[in-house]
């Protein structure tokens, strides 16, 4: 080869190293470029959506809770409305005993008898007008004829029995239904939860 090819092809292999060198610092600085454009993206879209998607999250946990708050009110309100079923229908189930003369009058036998333990300074008797005539017969068979029977009280059954001094015993089946109130609704509820968790 002469002088002048070797220089020129000495030429050619350093023009090659250094479009080689360019073309590295290029890709890199490219790489860089890409990198930092990709970082303000991100943060652009963080800026921009960010709140935009916190907002949503929140709207969506208000959704969820508000249902959850609905579900738990119709739930109560359907509880409240069978238990309250359950109270007009056993009240009713009481008012159709007095139809049923044998166990009327062993159920009233029973409050009166009841009634004359707790409060044995008991000076009168009221009862249903109903129950005037089975009234007199029973205080005379528990030997309470002593006591006056006023026939004035407007109840499904029962007595209510009071002293000389004021005091009074309500021996009715409204007030006995009343009494058994609290410990019927824990039962009921007891029962709804039970039948509830059978079903799942």
């Amino acid at each position: 080869m002469s002088p002048l090819n070797d220089l020129l092809a000495a030429i050619e292999a350093e023009a090659k190293e250094e479009r080689a060198r360019l073309e590295a610092e290029s890709r890199a600085e490219a790489e860089v470029i890409m990198a930092e454009a990709q970082r303000e993206a991100a943060a652009a879209r963080e800026e921009i959506l960010g709140p935009l998607e916190a907002e949503a999250n929140s709207e969506a946990e208000h959704r969820t809770a508000t249902t959850r708050l609905q579900g738990a009110r119709l739930l109560r309100e359907a509880r409240e409305e069978a238990f309250g079923l359950l109270l007009a229908e056993t009240s009713s189930s009481l008012a159709a005993l007095r139809g049923e003369e044998a166990g009327y009058h062993a159920t009233l036998r029973a409050l009166l008898r009841e009634g004359l333990a707790a409060l044995p300074g008991a000076r009168s008797l009221r009862v249903d007008p109903r129950d005037e005539a089975l009234a007199a017969e029973l205080l005379k068979e528990l030997g309470a004829e002593y006591l006056a029977l006023d026939p004035s009280l407007q109840t499904s059954g029962g007595l209510v029995l009071e002293s000389g001094d004021g005091r009074t015993l309500r021996n009715t089946f409204e007030e006995r239904l009343a009494n058994a109130e609290p410990g019927l609704r824990l039962w009921y509820g007891r029962r709804l939860d039970s039948l509830l968790e059978e079903r799942r």
